[in-house]
This record gives structure tokens, C-alpha cells and sequence, in this order.
């Protein structure tokens, strides 16, 4: 609280002295500042909740599951990344985790910093001055926890847990010797199909798979990045392929580039589909609607098989 203060207290400041042109005297209190703060006056360890707290998110993953919590006027500040749900599009867009726009940042006076713990290196500097909470955010496992720590740190225990219990009941594998194996990749540029972006068994996307019914068709855990050649593609002949667009509507030219792949049996049976939809790529609230609409289409193959 006291490098919050502070901080206010110095923003106003420095307003007033860089209309005068005294620049010097700006540098010199943010100097000051970072320094107090860097020299023990950290923030607390305890929940920030009330209704007077501002609160940032870094990532539109946070962001969605902070809404759905029920956090809204007090999200003062979100990614440059953040478009959804829609009244979030008029809150103060201030950059990434990467590339964290901090003089915004700062200027919104948070009481507290929501990132994922990959960009916690890059928000280091702003720690110094505001209480900055990284999130892990990678794993079905980092997603519940840290859903369950956002409603401790916002006081919304209850609909938190309602939601990381949806996770946890919704996100079991439903996977059974019938199973189609599923070929799972992100769209690619049409007419550029060179390799594909194939969704890992061992991600959240594939937990999302596997709770939708179907094997995943690369059945090895994957710890490099996650790229299959056209010749690896046609190595593995999945039973069925599912394109994954992060786009409201399907491009269907997409499937002009898979039918090149007429060896492939998913070509020769038909079973491509397109899913368009822009959360595809944010493991947030919506993975739960992906997978009825993944559920949807893998029963349909279930059928026919």
C-alpha cells in the first residue's frame, strides 16, 4: 500500500513537473519510488479483495475467468490481447505480458497485477512498484489452481470453485477402445501447407480432446514444439482430422490443402471438420463449450465408425 501511495502521489507530480519541462526532476522520482519500494516496503501476502481494489490482467486467459467470477468494474486494466467477453472492450488496454505497456500500467493505480508465471521475468520491473501475482497457466492442473487462487485473492471463493469444480468434471477423459484417433491442429495459411500445429495429448487442448471422446492421434507426450511434417502426417493416417480456426467464421479453402493428402484415410472418408471459433487458442471458461462442440462431432464418428 505504501508503494502504491507513493506511486499516485509521484504520477501527479511528475504530470506537474513535465508541463513545465522539468524532466529531471520526473527521472529522479521514479528513481525514487522503485527504490523504496525495491528496499522492503513490498505489498502484502494477504487476498486483495473489497470493492474499492483495481485490479490488471496480462493475459486473456485471466481476464476471461476473472469475468466469469464476476470481477467487472474493479478490472481496471487489461491485455492489448484481451477481446472477450464484450464490455471488457472498452477497459484500458495496456499492453502484454511480453510486452507490458508499465507508465499505463502505473497509471491505473492497481492494487494488483494478474500475469501468467511465463512472463513473470518480463513484468520483474513492475513488482518493484505495484503487487504483481503470477498465475502458472499451462496445464488443466495450473488452470484449476490458479482459478481456485484468483477467488481467494478477489473474496469470489464460491463461484471460483464452481468453476474449477466444472473443470475438473467436465475435463475427464472420456476415451474408450472405440475412440476415433483424432488428429487435433490449428488452422494453417491456406495454400502454405508445409506442416501442421497439431494440439499436444499432453496440454490442456488435449485434455479437451480426450474428454470429448476421442484419441488423440499423436499419442506420445510432446515436450518440443508441436509440429507434424505432411510426411509425419501421413505416418500417423489419423481416423479423423479436426481443424481448430481461431476466427468466427470457418475458412473452408482449408480443406482444399487436406484433400491434396488423398492417402490419408480421415481424406478418403470424409471426416475433416473445421471448429471456427476465437477462444480456440485461450485456456479459459470457454474450453467448456469446445468440448460439447468437439463431443458433438467426434459422436457423429463414434456412429459411423
Amino acid at each position: 500500500m505504501i508503494c502504491s501511495a507513493l506511486l499516485i502521489f509521484g504520477n501527479r507530480v511528475v504530470g506537474f513537473v513535465a508541463r513545465r519541462g522539468w524532466l529531471w526532476a520526473t527521472g529522479f522520482l521514479m528513481l525514487v519510488a522503485s527504490t523504496v519500494c525495491s528496499l522492503g516496503w513490498h505489498h502484502s501476502v494477504r487476498p486483495v479483495t473489497g470493492k474499492g481494489n483495481r485490479y490488471v490482467s496480462l493475459s486473456p486467459a485471466i481476464t476471461e475467468t476473472l469475468v466469469a467470477l464476476g470481477v467487472n468494474a474493479q478490472l481496471v486494466g487489461v491485455s492489448d490481447y484481451c477481446h472477450y467477453p464484450p464490455q471488457i472492450q472498452s477497459t484500458e488496454h495496456v499492453g502484454s505480458g511480453y510486452t507490458p505497456r508499465y507508465e499505463a500500467i502505473v497509471g491505473l493505480a492497481p492494487t494488483l497485477v494478474f500475469v501468467e508465471s511465463v512472463n513473470a521475468a518480463t513484468v520483474e520491473p513492475l513488482s518493484r512498484i505495484v503487487r504483481v501475482e503470477p498465475m502458472p497457466w499451462l496445464t488443466l492442473r495450473d488452470v484449476i489452481q490458479s482459478t481456485r487462487r484468483l477467488g481467494m485473492l478477489t473474496g469470489l471463493r464460491s463461484t471460483s470453485e464452481q468453476l474449477a469444480n466444472a473443470y475438473e468434471s467436465e475435463l475427464q477423459p472420456r476415451v474408450t477402445p472405440e475412440s476415433p484417433r483424432v488428429l487435433l491442429v490449428m488452422a494453417h495459411s491456406p495454400g502454405e501447407f508445409h506442416e501442421v500445429v497439431f494440439i499436444r495429448r499432453n496440454s490442456i487442448h488435449g485434455r479437451v480432446l480426450e474428454a470429448a471422446g476421442a484419441r488423440n492421434a499423436v499419442d506420445e507426450d510432446v515436450h518440443g514444439a508441436p509440429r507434424l511434417s505432411l510426411v509425419q502426417i501421413i505416418q500417423r493416417d489419423p481416423d479423423a482430422i479436426v481443424i481448430l480456426q481461431s476466427a468466427p467464421e470457418a475458412d473452408m479453402s482449408l480443406l482444399d490443402d487436406w484433400r491434396k493428402l488423398a492417402v490419408l484415410r480421415a481424406v478418403q472418408d470424409k471426416q475433416i471438420r473445421i471448429i471456427a471459433a476465437p477462444e480456440v487458442a485461450i485456456p479459459g471458461p470457454r474450453l467448456l463449450e469446445l468440448v460439447k462442440r468437439l463431443t458433438s462431432v467426434i459422436a457423429v464418428w463414434r456412429k459411423s465408425a
